[in-house]
C-alpha cells in the first residue's frame, strides 16, 4: 500500500463506486473519509500487524465502540458508518482481495426510531389558563397532558 492511498485498495475501490456502483462524487466523498479513519484505528490500535487480511469481527466492533464513546457519534451515524465499512469489505471479498468477510457477524447498534420528546409544560398550566385561551385549546391541552396520541385526538369530538 503506498502512502498516498491512506487505506488499501483505495483507488480500485473508488473506481468501484463511481463506475460499477454509479455512487455519486458526493458519495465517495463521504465514504471516503469513514474508511481513512477506520484505517487509522486499526493501523494504531490493532495487536497484530495492520493487514487487511487480519481485519476481524472484533477489530471493527472496536472500531463502533470507540465511535460511541469515545467520539461520541449518535446511533445513526456509526450504523452508516457500519454500511459503508460493509460496502467496502463486500468489494474486496468480492474482488478476492481479502480471504475472509470480517463483518458476518456485526449489527448496528439499534435505537428507537421514534423520538420521545417531553415538554413538560404542565407546570405552567396556569400561565395558559390566565390568557384568553379559546375553550377547545385548553380542552386540547387537557388530553394531551393525559396523553392523548395524535390517533387519539383527531378522534375526539366535542358536544
Amino acid at each position: 500500500m503506498k502512502s498516498t492511498d491512506l487505506y488499501p485498495y483505495r483507488n480500485i475501490f473508488i473506481n468501484y463506486c463511481r463506475k460499477i456502483q454509479n455512487l455519486s462524487v458526493a458519495s465517495v466523498n463521504m465514504i471516503n473519509p469513514i474508511l481513512i479513519n477506520f484505517w487509522k484505528y486499526y493501523s494504531v490500535n490493532s495487536s497484530h500487524d495492520p493487514n487487511i487480511n487480519n481485519v476481524n469481527s472484533s477489530d471493527i466492533r472496536d472500531y463502533l465502540i470507540q465511535l460511541d464513546q469515545h467520539e461520541h457519534l449518535n446511533k445513526k451515524t456509526i450504523n452508516k458508518y457500519l454500511s459503508y465499512l460493509k460496502k467496502y469489505f463486500i468489494f474486496l471479498t468480492e474482488n478476492h482481495l481479502i480471504s475472509n468477510y470480517p463483518l458476518y457477524n456485526v449489527k448496528g447498534i439499534s435505537y428507537q426510531r421514534k423520538e420521545t420528546i417531553i415538554i413538560n409544560w404542565m407546570p405552567y398550566i396556569n400561565n395558559f389558563l390566565g390568557k384568553d385561551l379559546h375553550p377547545e385549546t385548553i380542552k386540547l391541552l387537557i388530553l394531551v397532558s393525559q396523553g392523548y396520541d395524535l390517533d387519539q385526538l383527531l378522534n375526539v369530538r366535542w358536544d
